[in-house]
């Protein structure tokens, strides 16, 4: 796939659309686009309000090599508001699948966690929450 800076991409299909931004159209339709937050958020999984994980379409390539496929959608685990692991894909199909894959994660960290977890959560330690996090 030749590479763009900027991609839409349209949930229904699961189809990704480059953007040419020195074209006046398609910078009218990526403005528009990237102003309706639904359009980029495709998972998003609350445990706590303390623990989100959240998969979104980035936009913009992360793919800093001239090979490859564009590397459009990352999966952030997020705790306590600050970002404690990512990853990114090129595909959606990778990025579902990492979706998957980081909360299998978290809910093993939550059952791992001193019983019962719910009632001690602030006072727990929470930076053993996600030791061994490529465990």
């Amino acid at each position: 796939m030749k590479h763009s800076l900027t991609y839409i991409f349209d949930k229904k299909t699961e189809k990704v659309f480059p953007i040419d931004l020195k074209n006046p159209k398609d910078v009218l339709l990526f403005k528009g686009w990237e102003k309706d937050v639904a359009n980029r958020l495709l998972h998003r999984t609350e445990y706590t309000d303390d623990i989100v994980v959240s998969t979104v379409f980035l936009m913009l390539d992360h793919n800093y090599h001239a090979e490859g496929d564009p590397v459009l959608w990352e999966t952030m685990i997020i705790k306590d508001g600050e970002y404690h692991d990512w990853s990114r894909y090129d595909s959606y199909a990778k990025a579902k699948a990492g979706h998957k894959k980081a909360c299998d994660f978290v809910e093993r960290k939550i059952r791992e966690a001193t019983f019962p977890w719910y009632l001690f959560w602030k006072r727990w330690k929470r930076e053993k929450f996600f030791d061994g996090m490529d465990a």
